[in-house]
């Protein structure tokens, strides 16, 4: 279970054994460099990993569309590292309703909370240097067009 949650909202509360990754690097290195070390060390655990996604409701930051992109460019689909990959519905929100007790804390910190206004600015700021292929997309506006 990945949550794609801010910090401060993992903290306020989380589905218990979630892990919080918020960046497209975290994704990179939590899951598809795991996994190629996983079978560069020819494992002898060959489950199958299912895993689900979500953020606050589930609609905005779930980065699994990301995970799968970067999958399939590094692997011929059907044999991907993660073939089985959800978007949890409703999100955090819904769940923390109807589950409350396996969540911890057991508490529910929005996204939006007033009490956090200054680290959601600074990470919305962040969002857009985080986003897959925001550097390259730098480097490419930086160059000078040569006229020959």
């Amino acid at each position: 279970m990945f949550q794609r949650r801010y910090p401060y909202e993992f903290e306020g509360g989380h589905i218990k054994g979630a892990v919080n990754i918020y960046t497209c690097d975290d994704i990179i290195r939590e899951l598809l460099e795991a996994q190629a070390n996983k079978q560069a060390g020819d494992s002898k655990d060959k489950r199958e990993n299912v895993l689900i996604f979500h953020c606050e409701f589930s609609s905005e930051r779930g980065p699994f569309l990301f995970l799968r992109r970067e999958d399939r460019a590094g692997n011929e689909y059907p044999c991907l590292h993660y073939p089985e990959v959800y978007l949890l519905h409703g999100g955090y929100s819904e769940f923390f309703k109807t589950h409350g007790n396996l969540c911890e804390p057991r508490s529910y910190r929005a996204m939006q909370d007033p009490a956090h206004t200054t680290e959601l600015k600074h990470f919305r700021a962040k969002s857009k240097s985080w986003a897959p292929g925001y550097h390259k997309k730098q480097t490419i506006r930086s160059l000078t067009r040569l006229q020959y």
